[in-house]
């Protein structure tokens, strides 16, 4: 099957004369993949699939930030090169790719010290992840915090595309979770486990965004039933409604006996006077 995107096999280095680069999820490219992307009809902003060359299923996904590379040659941040098991000189398939706009990920530190050493780790992580274009299921990506780098798995993401596994995370609201640390220990672990399937209590209903679970009260709805209000007689006090047959036969009775204590009108059946004297 022919392939209409942008496709091409480079050399891969390091980035080494910028180090700031090392921590983010930009590649650079030689001017002439440039011009050759400019004649495609490609999606923007451009998201590009590495791959070994020797193990292609080994893969991560990033964007582009410059195309000032020598010509044959890609230079990477070392996090990638590490995760494609590739060394500086070895090949790389390069392709464009389209991602969907990525709404959850569940990152895992790699070690403890990113929770310990971090007082608010989501507004450093969210700072952080403006540096990347793409997260891929599975990949390892490096963030730098008071000059020590922190190493986070990809474990999970949605929307989960079995031909991607990637998304994008590019101007959308992300939501990101967090699993217990590579090292953590056991009991850690399984505290955090019971926390996460502990079910919602009697009474309440849960509410979930990601892992973070907000307990609220159930509210009760007033339930409309009908003919269950307070009826009002015109002869005594108020009385509550009871539909009871005999009652009903009561107040039957009582309007016959009210009919037939009024007087009975009669045509012409009144007492005539006369104008003359007797």
């Amino acid at each position: 099957m022919s392939y209409s995107g942008y496709y091409q096999v480079f050399r891969c280095e390091p980035i080494i004369d910028r180090p700031h680069l090392q921590h983010g999820g930009k590649i650079i490219l030689p001017p002439s993949s440039l011009d050759k992307m400019s004649k495609l009809k490609l999606q923007y902003p451009l998201m590009f699939e590495l791959a070994n060359s020797n193990f292609p299923d080994l893969k991560v996904h990033c964007g582009v930030l410059e195309f000032i590379a020598e010509e044959g040659k890609i230079e990477m941040p070392f996090w990638m090169m590490q995760n494609l098991t590739i060394q500086p000189g070895d090949l790389v398939m390069v392709r464009t790719v389209n991602l969907p706009l990525g709404t959850f990920v569940k990152l895992q530190p790699q070690s403890k010290s990113f929770s310990d050493s971090i007082t608010n780790p989501r507004a450093v992580l969210e700072m952080k992840l403006r540096d990347y274009a793409a997260l891929g299921l599975g990949e390892t990506i490096v963030i730098e915090y008071m000059k020590k780098d922190h190493y986070l798995t990809v474990l999970e993401i949605k929307p989960n595309i079995p031909q991607m596994k990637a998304i994008s995370i590019i101007e959308t609201d992300l939501i990101v979770d967090f699993a217990p640390a590579a090292d953590a220990p056991p009991e850690e672990v399984r505290k955090v486990e019971s926390k996460t399937e502990e079910p919602a209590s009697a009474g309440q209903k849960l509410l979930t965004k990601g892992s973070h679970r907000l307990e609220a009260d159930e509210q009760e709805t007033s339930t409309f039933k009908p003919f269950a209000g307070n009826s009002y007689s015109l002869k005594s006090k108020p009385q509550a409604t009871k539909h009871n047959s005999t009652k009903k036969e009561d107040s039957d009775s009582d309007s016959e006996e009210e009919e037939n204590a009024k007087p009975k009108f009669v045509a012409f059946g009144g007492q005539g006077f006369s104008l003359k004297k007797k």
